[in-house]
């Protein structure tokens, strides 16, 4: 198409429309949003024949973020604030501002802009809004202009352009509009990109909670805000961390009845589950051997005596001395077999149960070695819990704290432990290393527990995270296989 030809309007706007897409091209090439800014200051600076600068909203203020032929604008200096009070004149008047051939007028909208063109020196001075499309809550990117927009448009930097002289014309207050409209939506992913999370987060939110996005998507917005609010718990949330154990009921008086001497099982008093009292026999053995023994022993002693008797009579003092020596002989295997007689009831050593019968009862007529054990007996009057703790949580538990057992028998109650002690060394089982803590009941036991009960326990150990309780177990195994190499 040849340019000469076309109406002088529409060459204005292909050559707009020309320099607009060379300044997408040069800004694209960036990946932050300060080199960015540069880049299309400098860029506008050497288009319009003038020094260019960029100011970024920040609530309902603008923020000078580049200027041409400079690396980075000093915040709080005369010429920054002058610059921020001008762009927010823009800003607040919602369309461009322009001075051309300045001569000292000052109405109220352009004030700052005065201010500005005589600190600069400028003859004509130039302030665009840099904006981006919003439609149903999407950002777009593109080349669009005034007329052919749809939507609403929201300012989200100003653009300013100082000449020290000559007037700008309406073909480059066309191309300056057109820039503005159509960086706007490069320029804000590339800041809010750099942003820190906390600030996306509320804009995000303000985004969402805007009365006219709610009207608009209620449901996916509140959707949106569930899950934020979801994921903010899992994160700031806290939780009682507790942690899951087998327990066993044992008696803190247990004590093994042993076998104190040899012989064979005659009679089981008593099998595993039946209450004993202290003294009660338990397993008999066999004492016929014993009791002939005895009865050949009286007899010797009644020999013995006699035999003395006689030897004194006829005075025979060697023959008495000689029968009295057998006769203590005598009686004291007497005694001997008298011991051995009692020592052949095994009796518990205790009021309670019998744990543990050793199958005594099928053992009738066998033999038994001394010290072999016979019986397990235990008191009711003092249960406590062994609870299995696995290695991973041993780091978590403590004396002291607070533990809930369900007992298999009675899974829809609870009963308040506490812990009391745990073992010193780890033990071994198939499933790996696991440490034993014993815990004390709180309030009073139950008349029906039992020694060897069992069920599952909970142990407080104190408050976590949601999202740290959920991953831990993950973090830890990935931790004890992923090995990162630090040099010293």
């Amino acid at each position: 198409m040849n340019l000469s030809s076309a109406p002088e309007e529409l060459q204005q706007r292909i050559l707009a429309m020309s320099f607009v897409l060379e300044a997408l091209s040069l800004t694209r090439e960036h990946d932050s949003f300060s080199r960015c800014a540069a880049g299309l200051c400098d860029h506008a600076a050497s288009h319009f024949n003038g020094q260019a600068s960029l100011g970024w909203v920040s609530g309902h203020y603008v923020r000078l973020r580049a200027v041409s032929g400079m690396s980075t604008p000093e915040k709080g200096t005369e010429m920054a604030v002058t610059h921020e009070r001008a762009m927010e004149e823009t800003l607040g008047a919602g369309r461009e501002i322009c001075l051309n051939r300045f001569h000292g007028n000052r109405d109220l909208l352009s004030r700052n802009h005065h201010r500005l063109a005589m600190a600069m020196a400028s003859e004509s001075l130039l302030s665009v809004p840099v904006t981006r499309p919003v439609r149903d809550g999407h950002e777009t990117f593109g080349v669009c202009e005034p007329a052919g927009s749809q939507g609403s448009f929201e300012i989200v930097g100003v653009l300013m352009i100082c000449r020290a002289e000559g007037p700008f014309q309406d073909q480059e207050i066309l191309a300056a509009r057109l820039l503005g409209m159509n960086l706007g939506s490069l320029l804000d992913s590339l800041y809010q990109r750099e942003r820190w999370f906390g600030a996306r987060v509320a804009r995000w939110l303000g985004q969402k909670l805007n009365p006219g996005r709610l009207l608009k998507n209620p449901l996916a917005t509140f959707g949106s805000l569930g899950c934020l609010a979801l994921g903010a718990w899992l994160c700031f949330g806290t939780l009682e961390y507790r942690i899951s154990a087998p327990f066993l009921i044992r008696a803190r008086r247990e004590a093994v009845v042993p076998a104190l001497r040899e012989g064979y099982v005659s009679k089981v008093q008593v099998q595993t589950g039946d209450s004993v009292s202290e003294g009660q026999p338990l397993v008999i053995l066999d004492t016929l051997d014993l009791q002939i023994r005895r009865q050949e022993s009286l007899a010797d002693i009644q020999r013995f005596r006699d035999e003395s008797s006689k030897a004194l009579a006829e005075n025979k003092l060697g023959d008495m001395e000689i029968a009295s020596a057998r006769q203590r002989q005598s009686e004291a295997q007497l005694e001997s077999l008298d011991y051995q007689i009692r020592e052949s009831s095994f009796v518990s050593p205790l009021d309670g149960v019998v744990l543990d019968d050793m199958k005594m009862s099928t053992r009738i007529g066998a033999p038994l070695s001394r010290g072999e054990e016979v019986m397990r007996v235990g008191a009711l009057d003092d249960l406590l819990a062994e609870l299995k703790v696995r290695e991973q949580d041993f780091q978590f538990v403590k004396s002291g704290q607070l533990v809930e057992l369900k007992f298999l028998g009675q899974p829809d109650r609870k009963y308040g432990f506490i812990v009391e002690s745990i073992s010193p060394a780890a033990s071994q089982d198939q499933e790996g290393a696991f440490f034993l803590l014993r815990a004390r009941v709180n309030d009073a036991q139950e008349k029906w527990w039992r020694p060897g009960m069992t069920g599952r326990g909970q142990i407080s150990a104190g408050s976590r995270s949601p999202l740290w309780i959920a991953t831990h177990r993950l973090v830890d195994w990935l931790a004890l296989r992923v090995w990162l190499r630090t040099d010293s």
